[in-house]
């Protein structure tokens, strides 16, 4: 029997589509409806499982983002390593040469005051070589 031809008194209207319905045809009408948000539920969930496995996997290009960054990382950490070696080693230099005068002082003023030598000139000397 068709809705629109059925001659029971209608006890119900679908808000959706208008339809005055009798029980029977409410009952078909309702059935009808459910069968087809079955399928859109499927539809859904297979496109949320989806979602989920877009979500959870980087695009590439935030992998090749990653692979640059510790790249340049990389390249910066080799350059910092590469200036404080040659900083440590001109350091260790530069105390190498201030020790061997200050040794060279020292024996000198030991030597001065073995000798009981020492001149005015001589501490003048080595007390402006001790301030530069």
């Amino acid at each position: 029997m068709e809705i629109e031809t059925c001659k029971k008194p209608f006890r119900a209207l679908c808000y959706c589509c208008q339809h005055k319905l009798c029980i029977v045809h409410l009952n078909e009408h309702f059935n009808l409806i459910n069968a087809q948000s079955v399928p859109l539920v499927d539809e859904i969930n297979t496109l949320f499982d989806l979602f989920k496995t877009i979500s959870s996997s980087r695009p590439s290009f935030l992998l090749e983002l990653e692979t640059w960054r510790q790249d340049a990382c990389g390249k910066i950490d080799n350059l910092y390593q590469t200036i404080r070696q040659e900083f440590e080693e001109t350091l260790a230099e530069e105390r190498i040469k201030q020790k061997n005068e200050l040794d060279q002082l020292r024996n000198r003023i030991d030597k001065l005051i073995e000798e009981e030598e020492a001149s005015q000139k001589d501490i003048d000397t080595i007390s402006g070589s001790i301030q530069s």
